[in-house]
């Protein structure tokens, strides 16, 4: 064999050699989740008007345009949740009318994670069925027209949290969100403060059915709800829907888990539940 063919050879098994190494040096997929693997999972869902329902991650109200069904959790709460693979809740198929939105989605989640692996992310399209209560138990009228006092305590830290100080008696506090009334201080405790909502030719009135309407006095503000069939109303961990109002009540649907919507859901499978020792 002449130097130069065997230099070749040397080069070329040189070549395949590293090759192959490199190639076990990667790193092998993860094995497919198991049924009831105990795993750490995060998700986002809108309805299908793009606004945020839910989520585990902290969002940035400037970022993404929130849901009335959307529940801001206090910031320690936010971080991703334990799920057990592919697993059914025991009372799927019972007492439905106490099953909430959260716990119906996480479920609905977690029978998708079977056979998936640690770190890849999925998107899904969620939907569920009617929930088990008849017309009579599922449906709720409200009166149209509230009252609103002037007056009112609210907690501290939010103001605090907002103005990044200490609120002062008799200060104007004017929200970015133009859906907050401003306020005025009248008084500061150690856990509250005591403020008077304000007006002007600008002021729209919020409720959770739907703007409103309204006219003043002295002691507050005497609102008419205007709502938009359809829209959507979160009671605790319940979804409501309005269906229909007249001139003194609107009626609220409260019989599907999701208020007869789909879900599309971002979800990120990060890892094994590690249980803390």
């Amino acid at each position: 064999m002449s130097l130069s063919i065997k230099n070749h050879t040397i080069m070329l098994s040189l070549l395949i050699l590293s090759l192959t190494q490199g190639c076990a040096l990667k790193t092998a997929p993860s094995a497919p989740i198991v049924l009831g693997e105990k795993i750490e999972v995060d998700y986002r869902c809108t309805l299908a008007d793009g606004s945020l329902a839910a989520d585990t991650f902290e969002s940035d109200d400037d970022e993404a345009e929130i849901s009335n069904i959307y529940r801001k959790m206090a910031h320690e709460e936010y971080g991703p949740v334990v799920m057990d693979a592919g697993i059914k809740a025991e009372c799927t198929e019972c007492e439905k009318n106490t099953r909430h939105f959260t716990l119906i989605l996480e479920e609905l989640i977690q029978q998708e994670l079977e056979g998936r692996h640690f770190g890849e992310e999925i998107d899904l399209t969620l939907s569920t069925e009617e929930l088990l209560m008849d017309e009579k138990e599922g449906t709720i009228s409200i009166k149209r027209n509230q009252f609103r006092p002037k007056i009112k305590p609210v907690q501290k830290d939010r103001i605090v949290s907002y103005l990044g100080r200490e609120p002062e008696v008799a200060e104007v506090i004017r929200f970015e969100n133009e859906k907050l009334q401003p306020v005025k201080v009248l008084e500061v405790y150690p856990a509250s403060v005591t403020v008077e909502l304000l007006t002007d030719e600008h002021t729209v009135m919020e409720s959770p059915f739907g703007p409103a309407t309204f006219s003043e006095d002295e002691k507050g503000f005497h609102l008419t709800i205007n709502p938009q069939i359809g829209h959507l109303v979160r009671s605790g961990g319940l979804i409501g829907r309005v269906i229909s109002f007249d001139d003194s009540s609107i009626l609220l649907d409260y019989r599907h888990p999701f208020g007869y919507e789909q879900l599309q859901c971002y979800v990120w499978i990060r890892g094994p539940f590690q249980e803390e020792k």
